[in-house]
């Protein structure tokens, strides 16, 4: 199984080694170009990423809610009574509400559920980091013992 997961990138880096001595390229660029290509890398990586989200998402619970709100209004009475003329009335409102709830424990409870999402994404993107630097490894040497 794990032959077959290396056999395309050791026979990457071969073609690369081969076509290019003059300019082979090192342990560190080969990394670096894998992991921009990596499936199981770029998975870990949007998981972690997503997880990151969901969880700035649930904080948002628990944090005080603010509302502003503002309107004028502006009423004109045409009369045809010259002893009483035209009048204009004018209303202006503004309203700023703020909330913020005592206790949600289902909020508490998300909240501190996203944060442990991201523990376990960071520990499994960095088991993917590890498995691609041990991939690319195993190929980048593989290729130097067939030379």
């Amino acid at each position: 199984m794990i032959a077959s997961r290396l056999l395309p990138l050791a026979a990457a880096l071969a073609a690369a080694l081969a076509t290019a001595p003059a300019s082979a390229q090192s342990l560190l660029e080969l990394y670096e170009a894998a992991r921009a290509h990596d499936a199981a890398w770029q998975s870990a990586k949007s998981q972690y990423d997503a997880n990151l989200h969901r969880s700035e998402q649930a904080r948002a619970g628990i944090l005080p809610q603010a509302n502003l709100s503002a309107g004028v209004n502006r009423t004109q009475l045409d009369n045809t009574n010259p002893l009483l003329g035209d009048r204009n009335f004018n209303n202006q409102v503004a309203t700023l509400s703020a909330s913020q709830p005592l206790y949600r424990p289902a909020n508490w409870a998300t909240y501190q559920q996203g944060l442990l999402q991201v523990d376990v994404a960071r520990a499994q993107l960095d088991a993917a980091e590890d498995d691609l630097i041990v991939r690319v490894s195993q190929a980048y040497f593989d290729v130097l013992a067939a030379q």
